[in-house]
């Protein structure tokens, strides 16, 4: 999320990141954290977070979900829980404010 940021110059220029989540932290960072301090930095970074078949997965734990659902809000970003190919594409569209160009 982090070398997301930075390769988009995020303090510099506006600009919207699109995280696709498990919902697990593997990396050892703490994602509402982050989220505070890259708001901190830079006003206009958004951060979208859409959670990828997360629901009813007890292996990663609440706490998990509420880090990147704070890591979204804390820079004005959606959270979007997905669990279908349709719903990913429409999440997708949503945070992007693009529509889809290719077919499946």
């Amino acid at each position: 999320m982090e070398q997301a940021a930075k390769v988009l110059d995020y303090r510099q220029k506006s600009g919207i990141v699109v995280l696709l989540t498990d919902g697990e932290e593997t990396c050892g960072g703490f994602p509402c954290e982050l989220g505070a301090r890259l708001h901190d930095e830079a006003q206009h970074l958004t951060v979208h977070v859409i959670g990828l078949r997360v629901a009813g997965y007890t292996w990663m734990g609440e706490q998990s979900l509420l880090d990147v659902k704070c890591l979204a809000e804390k820079n004005g970003g959606l959270y979007l829980p997905v669990e279908s190919e349709d719903e990913l594409i429409a999440a997708l569209e949503r945070t992007l404010g693009c529509p889809m160009v290719t077919q499946r």
